[in-house]
């Protein structure tokens, strides 16, 4: 996890675009998938919490970014509610 983690936060430090996806989702959606399983709720909402504020800024920047919209937004739900639905389509 932590090499996947690098790698995707040295793609997003360009703010590349990988295909249709950006690499702070990818990284925001995975991580806290892994931490929900193997470290349980509590840091994992810990984690979305933070992927959420990162996210956010992203938007300030990009609103038209609707991926990156969708993801804060599943995010934010799982940190608040510890509802966790990621986003399934990958438009």
């Amino acid at each position: 996890m932590a090499e996947a983690k690098g790698i995707l936060l040295r793609l997003d430090g360009i703010e590349a675009e990988v295909g249709n996806a950006y690499p702070i989702v990818t990284l925001s959606e995975l991580h806290t998938g892994v931490a929900k399983k193997h470290e349980g709720d509590e840091k994992a909402r810990t984690l979305a919490k933070g992927y959420a504020e990162v996210l956010a800024q992203r938007l300030k920047k990009h609103p038209e970014y609707q991926r990156i919209r969708k993801a804060n937004e599943a995010l934010t739900k799982y940190a608040v509610t510890g509802v966790w639905e990621p986003p399934i389509d990958q438009d």
